[in-house]
């Protein structure tokens, strides 16, 4: 996963893919100067954001299938 930060213009009523992410004002949340932080979660892991951001949680997947 790599981290962005920003407005998503969720509030806008404008519609938006589920499938891309806008990054039109977004900016990068950087690790060093040359590389975008960057963090690998398996499954049940938390890990603590840079710069105040928060904690994420790879709690689980879940399976979409279409019924037959």
């Amino acid at each position: 996963m790599v981290l962005w930060t920003g407005d998503l213009g969720l509030d806008s009523g404008k519609p938006q893919s589920v499938y891309a992410l806008d990054k039109a004002k977004l900016d990068k949340v950087m690790k060093s100067e040359k590389a975008q932080y960057r963090v690998d979660l398996p499954m049940g892991a938390t890990t603590e954001l840079p710069d105040g951001l928060g904690t994420v949680t790879f709690d689980s997947i879940d399976r979409f299938v279409k019924p037959r």
